[in-house]
């Protein structure tokens, strides 16, 4: 069982998340549990190959329109199921 604490808008939440079946996690939040269903992870997006082209072009395209940079390894989607 994994414990966190986050404050949000200056509200403390203790949150416990327990058993992890599939995509559907045990979370309880202050107290009150919740089953909480979560996104599955992204697939890795593969780079596509340009034949011809150079690497300094390949390159250039790459930073061209850099991505966002937003971590979502730890994002999950609340349904809440009770």
């Amino acid at each position: 069982m994994k414990e966190y604490k986050y404050t949000i808008d200056g509200k403390e939440y203790k949150v416990t998340i327990g058993d992890i079946e599939e995509n559907v996690a045990e979370v309880t939040v202050n107290g009150e549990c919740f089953k909480v269903e979560m996104e599955p992870e992204a697939e890795p997006e593969k780079k596509k190959v340009v034949l011809g082209a150079s690497a300094a072009s390949a390159a250039s395209e790459e930073n061209a329109a850099p991505a966002a940079n937003v971590n979502t390894a730890n994002a999950v989607k609340v349904h809440c199921l009770v």
